[in-house]
């Protein structure tokens, strides 16, 4: 095969369920030369099976983990076997709108210091219906936070704090050179998006929904998810503080943010009746920025506000 001018990368741990749809939603792309790559982190739902034999996935190529290494590790086997110019991520249960790769690509050409572009998207059920009246992933999250989003180039600070990685985006094939793909399991795509603002490379925000990204009873959720996945965010957040001086510098908003984010926490430790973990995060999160005590209306706004999502 030779060399393509995309590289689509579908990290999947028993994810077949879906899988046919987010390949579908490549293959639906306005732009020639993709090159698909299914990262088969060992399924045992018969993934890599179906993958080899049915002729849906005639063209796809497959990789194959002999244990469960998580998504971090199948994204980066997958870069190590991508051919393409750009390098595209899409987990196997989310799907891209046929102009991601030309609104991307777009972007990139136009922009050569611009090396990953990232994108909002839709909720859907696992039927993929859209949820929240149509309301993105985004629009939902700055809500919450009060954030300004929009459109445009997003350096290290402002990726600090607001993260807009999670469901579609696209990345030079050379900004690999230069940055490592993280091998965590979870936020390694956020981590991996500090780090690459944090190189000098620039990373571009497309306020379009142009991905949409499943729930359904397979996603890692409910409290314990929740929790730790927040926990998750926070430590991402404090090396990143730790690693770049440019965070460092950042003073009182760096600060703020963790405390933020450490509220967040609180919200998910009550919400699950777990009373003494949620007053102790939320006592730690005055503490860590004092003007946090003031916030306690805004607490209650928050806490309501994310049962309405719930």
């Amino acid at each position: 095969m030779g060399a393509a001018a995309v590289s689509v990368i579908i990290p999947t741990y028993n994810g077949s369920k879906y899988l046919r749809d987010s390949i579908a939603s490549v293959r639906a792309q306005n732009v020639p030369g993709i090159e698909i790559i299914v990262v088969d982190d060992a399924s045992s739902d018969g993934t890599a099976d179906a993958v080899e034999s049915d002729p849906f996935f005639s063209g796809v190529r497959l990789l194959r983990h002999p244990v469960n290494r998580g998504p971090g590790e199948s994204r980066r086997t997958g870069v190590r076997a991508a051919t393409g110019d750009y390098v595209a991520f899409l987990d196997a249960d989310d799907v891209f709108e046929p102009e991601f790769l030309e609104r991307a690509i777009g972007v990139m050409r136009h922009r050569p210091l611009v090396g990953l572009v990232c994108c909002d998207g839709l909720l859907i059920d696992a039927d993929g219906a859209v949820l929240n009246d149509g309301r993105t992933f985004n629009q939902i999250n700055a809500a919450i936070k009060r954030y300004p989003l929009q459109t445009g180039i997003r350096p290290l600070e402002q990726i600090f704090l607001f993260s807009t990685i999670g469901i579609g985006f696209l990345v030079r094939r050379e900004v690999f050179e230069r940055v490592n793909y993280p091998a965590g399991r979870r936020l390694e795509d956020y981590e991996f998006q500090l780090d690459v603002a944090a190189s000098g490379v620039q990373v571009y925000y497309l306020g379009e929904p142009l991905a949409r990204y499943r729930m359904h009873s397979g996603n890692s959720s409910g409290p314990a998810a929740n929790a730790r996945m927040t926990e998750d965010l926070i430590a991402c957040l404090e090396r990143a503080r730790d690693k770049y001086d440019r965070v460092r510098r950042m003073g009182r908003l760096a600060r703020h943010r963790i405390a933020d984010v450490r509220m967040d926490l609180a919200i998910v430790y009550l919400r699950s009746g777990r009373l003494g973990h949620g007053c102790r995060t939320l006592a730690r999160a005055i503490a860590e920025y004092p003007p946090q005590a003031l916030s306690l209306a805004q607490f209650t706004w928050r806490f309501l506000l994310r049962r309405s999502f719930a």
